[in-house]
């Protein structure tokens, strides 16, 4: 199939409406990257030029490993958690929720914006504390709150399945002397 953009409004081919004209001082671009609705006047939006040397990614990062991993067990009640994603990622907006198995209760929300959030490259580090001992745990993430250099989303997690622990039955014993 044939995919018309036809911009400004001296536009004679394009698809249901022309896409707005670019200047010397803007470009058009798709919006978002990828769609086609098949009407250019949605499809396309015009803006200060961002070239690139490369063809646009559109994978969305995904989760390579987590830790804790999903299902462990016996973990001590405070511990930093870690994300590994596919590629390297930037905070987005949204948060994450640590909430309890057994009635879903939110334990503690996180703002991924905050300095609570830590990413370096592919790894998003965050520090749990004070958790109660033999309980089942899950995380929670915002679809969005990670994103690429691409703006591709994070889909996010969601429900008891995607990332769950619980937590050791007793302290650890301690040897005094």
């Amino acid at each position: 199939s044939v995919d018309l953009a036809g911009f400004g409004a001296t536009a004679n081919c394009f698809e249901s409406a022309p896409a707005p004209a670019p200047s010397n001082t803007t470009s058009v671009e798709r919006s978002p990257k990828g769609f086609d609705s098949n009407n250019n006047s949605t499809d396309f939006v015009a803006g200060t030029p961002t070239p690139k040397n490369s063809v646009i990614d559109l994978t969305p990062p995904v989760i390579a490993s987590m830790s804790p991993a999903d299902d462990a067990t016996g973990l001590l009640t405070s511990f930093t958690a870690t994300i590994n994603f596919s590629e390297n990622i930037l905070k987005g907006a949204g948060t994450i929720v640590l909430k309890k198995v057994s009635d879903g209760s939110t334990v503690k929300t996180i703002d991924v914006s905050t300095p609570a959030i830590t990413v370096s490259g592919s790894t998003v580090s965050f520090d749990i504390n004070s958790l109660a001992f033999n309980t089942a745990y899950y995380f929670e993430i915002s679809s969005g709150a990670f994103v690429d250099a691409n703006d591709n989303t994070f889909a996010g997690l969601s429900g008891t399945a995607d990332w769950n622990f619980s937590t050791a039955a007793t302290p650890p014993a301690v040897t005094l002397g």
